[in-house]
C-alpha cells in the first residue's frame, strides 16, 4: 500500500455487480476502454480517469470582478475587431471545451467521463449506481494533508437522482472505495482488477452479469 498522496482525478461508480470481469468487457463493449473493474466484497467498483486539474499561474483582477473595460472606447467599433473573449466570433479560444467534453478519444480523459461511466452502468441495473467524485489535494499550510470535499449521487436508468451523504457511503462501503477515494491504492494495484482495454473477444452483452449482489 502506497502513502496517502494527491488521488489522481477519477470518476468513481459504484455497482450492484459481482464480477469484475463481465463489467470490465461490458465497458470495452460500450467504447469505455480507459475503465477499469475492480472487485469489492459490496460490488464491483469501476473507475475512468478524468483530466487533471489546470493550475493557474496567470490571473488579472478582471476574473474576480468581470471582464475588464476595453482599452479603447472604440476598439468594439473597428471593422474586424474579435469579440469578447480575445477571438473571433464563431471560433473557440484555443483549449476550449467543446459540448462533447475535451478530451475524448486520443486526446486524453474525458471531462464527461463519470457521466458517461454513471449513465451506461445505471441503464443496465434495475437497482441504480453511485457516482463519487473527489475534488481533493494536498492541503500545504499548517495543517498538511488531503484537504478538499466528496460528492455522490444515486443514478437510476441513466438519469441522475439524490445525493448521497459521502461519510455515510463510505462507513458502509468496502475499504477498497476508500482506498480508491483517499487515493492510498491505485485502482489496478488491488488483487483482481481488470482494465476494460485488456479484455479480448466479445459476447453478449445482455447475458454478461448474471445475478447481482445483494447489497449497494
Amino acid at each position: 500500500m502506497t502513502e496517502a498522496g494527491p488521488p489522481a482525478r477519477l470518476a468513481i461508480v459504484v455497482t450492484p455487480f459481482a464480477r469484475a470481469d463481465v463489467v470490465a468487457a461490458a465497458c470495452a463493449q460500450l467504447g469505455m476502454r480507459d475503465a477499469i473493474a475492480v472487485p469489492a466484497k459490496t460490488g464491483v467498483i469501476v473507475t475512468r480517469p478524468l483530466p487533471a486539474k489546470v493550475a493557474h499561474t496567470d490571473w488579472d483582477i478582471s476574473e474576480l470582478f468581470g471582464e475588464a473595460p476595453s482599452t479603447s472606447p472604440d476598439d468594439d467599433a473597428r471593422p474586424g475587431a474579435p469579440a469578447a473573449g480575445g477571438v473571433d466570433s464563431g471560433q473557440a479560444a484555443v483549449g476550449d471545451s467543446d459540448a462533447s467534453g475535451a478530451g475524448d478519444g486520443a486526446s486524453g480523459p474525458s471531462a464527461r467521463a463519470g457521466e458517461e461511466l454513471a449513465t451506461a452502468m445505471s441503464t443496465i441495473t434495475k437497482r441504480g449506481i453511485v457516482l463519487v467524485t473527489a475534488d481533493l489535494g494536498v492541503d500545504t499550510g499548517p495543517e498538511t494533508g488531503l484537504a478538499g470535499h466528496i460528492t455522490a449521487r444515486e443514478w437510476y436508468a441513466g438519469k441522475p437522482g439524490d445525493d448521497v451523504p459521502p461519510g455515510l457511503l463510505l462507513a458502509n462501503a468496502d475499504e477498497v472505495l476508500e482506498d480508491i477515494v483517499l487515493g492510498r491504492r491505485a485502482p489496478d494495484e488491488i488483487a483482481g482488477a481488470i482494465r476494460a482495454s485488456d479484455v479480448t473477444g466479445r459476447g453478449k452483452k445482455r447475458r454478461l452479469f448474471g445475478k447481482e449482489k445483494e447489497g449497494p
